[in-house]
């Protein structure tokens, strides 16, 4: 069983969106020695899941595991019915949309259409995001217990921009504003030039599962815009959460 653990935390340094990892690479991640990391990426080579570059060695994700990851987006309802409404989205706003959700204490990225104003960022779909510094992040951060909400601002913080915000008191702040208003609006604080604003999804139990969001050029989109996308967004966010049995869909209007 210890042996199982060891290799399941190699396997999950593949999804920190970095490309590959050498052996040294992933000892100084995980802290195991590399002759027990090589042991286990020669293992996981062989069961099909991760790949060795044979000029550099270093390893990346194979196809295995792109499948068996997908059979979760192929059976989770809320990646389902998520889609078709994210396309429609792109297509009335004209910009990138996104679902995540929480897995544990991180935002996952599962779903992404990009717009034609497409602007690049380190977080890709599969990909972790800093749950402090995206409006994503700060949704899901939003519905959490007090308690919950304030472990996992203890920090430290990651500072990934200038206007990267750190602060847990001003976070805690902007949190409780977010469950208030319904919405979070981030710019240029997980990527310089990128801004985005998300929205909750809720259950049939009014638990927030997951964040729809919209996602931007930043220099494209003035702040006093940003309530033009909000309105398609929450409209879409209610569609979603009354599909997955939400009976009430608690902010912006219907119309």
């Amino acid at each position: 069983m210890k042996s199982l653990r060891s290799a399941l935390r190699v396997l999950m340094e593949f999804t920190s969106g970095k490309p590959s990892y050498t052996v040294t690479e992933l000892a100084a991640q995980t802290g195991l020695s590399k002759s027990h990391i090589s042991k286990i990426a020669a293992a996981l080579a062989d069961a099909q899941l991760i790949r060795q570059d044979p000029a550099s060695q270093a390893f990346s994700v194979a196809v295995r595991s792109f499948v068996l990851g997908s059979q979760f987006f192929n059976q989770d309802d809320l990646c389902g019915q998520a889609l078709p409404l994210l396309r429609d989205l792109t297509e009335q706003t004209g910009h990138s949309t996104r679902l995540s959700m929480l897995d544990g204490d991180r935002a996952a990225y599962l779903i992404g259409i990009n717009g034609p104003l497409f602007t690049d960022s380190p977080w890709k779909i599969g990909t972790y995001m800093p749950i402090h510094a995206t409006s994503a992040g700060r949704v899901l951060l939003a519905f959490m217990a007090e308690d919950d909400m304030r472990a996992l601002l203890r920090g430290p913080l990651r500072k990934i921009t200038q206007e990267t915000i750190v602060d847990p008191e001003t976070l805690l702040e902007l949190l409780r504003a977010v469950r208030e208003h319904g919405f979070s609006a981030s710019r240029d604080e997980n990527t310089v030039g990128l801004g985005a604003v998300s929205v909750p999804v809720f259950d049939a139990h009014r638990v927030v599962i997951g964040a729809l969001s919209i996602a931007f050029p930043s220099h494209n989109v003035a702040r006093s815009e940003e309530a033009a996308l909000l309105a398609p967004l929450q409209r879409a966010a209610r569609t979603l959460s009354q599909r997955l049995g939400c009976p009430v869909y608690p902010y912006g209007s219907a119309r």
